[in-house]
């Protein structure tokens, strides 16, 4: 019997064989070389430090996503998210174990020691959101902030309602004088426009500076007192907007108008950076932050920023339908290039105090009043 059964198993392994190179064909193995390359890629946990109140607004629901998609991208690698203190994320350098990358706002750093140069650059936005008068219709029929009175909210630790108030105050280009109509951008649904269009003028474009009242000062209920109908012209953020857009359909804010004027300044920033400092692995751990970086800004990951009310920072399609309130801002910011503060100082925020005091004064000069902010475009 057993030499019968070596016999059978003899005559059995050609047939054997003939089934490993059809199975073969059907689900081909991995060459030598992907073998080598999926081994020697890094594998591991990059930890990702998010600072508190991002001007910007709320990432966590779109870096959660980004993150679990590009772990699928790359085997072994995870990303963990960590929301940090202003203080913490200011001193990651002293940390006893630094993270990889960092989600700052502009002016938490003084310098960008201990961060990644990228050839000149160390912070880079990802996320972005911006200012725009929100014009009670009530009060201002005519839509146009100039001459009346305001009042804008108090700068805060990441927001300069005042560098802001500077920008817009400059006014538009226009051969007539006339200020900005309220835009129409957003998502192109193929329509015809059949808004009208202001004729076509040969005069030299001027830039027509807005005024306030007399009595226009920063307050710190500026926004209460423009949800409750005491106020004619706010400034407002794009979280702002939202706010008063559920208010306003609830029917507990005035029917308003958004309106961008001036250049499109923001400090509502979200700035990426990876970290520079001595640990195993550095290399390889830097090159994948620089691989979540271009994932983050990629076109996909840009278009669903509308779904955390933030504004996209790469050149794409509209990501608000022209019945947004977000819509008329979107397109100041895309429409020029928008107006950065310095990344890496505190100063220019005391220096746009002194100057929107002077100019919510009437004492006009607002494009004097950029460039001694450090903010000329």
């Amino acid at each position: 019997m057993r030499r019968v059964g070596k016999i059978c198993c003899f005559l059995a392994l050609p047939a054997v064989f003939l089934c490993f190179l059809s199975v073969r064909r059907l689900f081909p193995f991995p060459r030598s070389d992907a073998l080598t390359e999926r081994q020697q890629a890094w594998a591991g946990v990059l930890r990702l430090w998010i600072c508190e109140e991002l001007p910007c607004g709320t990432l966590d629901a779109w870096l959660n996503e980004a993150s679990a998609a590009f772990e699928r991208r790359n085997d072994g690698v995870y990303v963990q998210i960590t929301t940090v203190s202003r203080a913490s994320a200011a001193d990651f350098a002293a940390a006893e174990n630094p993270p990889d990358m960092l989600l700052l706002p502009p002016s938490l750093l003084d310098t960008p020691d201990g961060l990644l140069n990228r050839s000149g650059e160390y912070l880079t936005p990802v996320a972005m959101g911006g200012y725009a008068w929100a014009v009670n219709r009530a009060k201002l029929p005519d839509l146009s902030p100039e001459g009346a009175p305001m009042r804008i909210p108090m700068d805060t630790e990441t927001a300069s309602y005042s560098a802001a108030l500077a920008a817009l105050l400059c006014g538009d280009e226009a051969a007539s004088g006339d200020t900005r109509r309220e835009s129409r951008y957003g998502v192109d649904l193929g329509l015809p426009d059949a808004s009208p269009h202001p004729a076509e003028s040969s005069a030299p474009l001027v830039r027509k500076e807005l005024r306030p009242a007399d009595g226009s000062q920063a307050d710190e209920n500026a926004f209460r007192g423009f949800t409750r109908g005491e106020t004619a012209v706010t400034l407002v953020s794009q979280r702002e907007l939202l706010r008063l857009s559920a208010l306003a359909d609830s029917g507990r804010a005035p029917d308003f108008a958004v309106v961008c004027t001036g250049h499109a300044f923001t400090d509502r920033l979200a700035l990426f950076a990876a970290v520079d400092l001595p640990r195993d692995d550095l290399s390889a751990r830097q090159a994948l932050c620089e691989k979540f970086l271009a994932f983050l800004l990629d076109d996909a990951r840009q278009a669903k920023l509308s779904r955390v009310g933030c504004f996209r920072v790469t050149p794409g399609a509209a990501l608000y339908a022209a019945s947004s309130p977000l819509a008329p801002l979107e397109r100041a910011l895309t429409d020029a290039e928008p107006l950065f503060p310095p990344f890496f100082t505190r100063e220019w925020r005391a220096r746009a105090q002194a100057e929107a005091k002077a100019l919510l004064s009437g004492a006009g000069g607002a494009e004097g009043a950029l460039r001694r902010i450090g903010l000329s475009p």
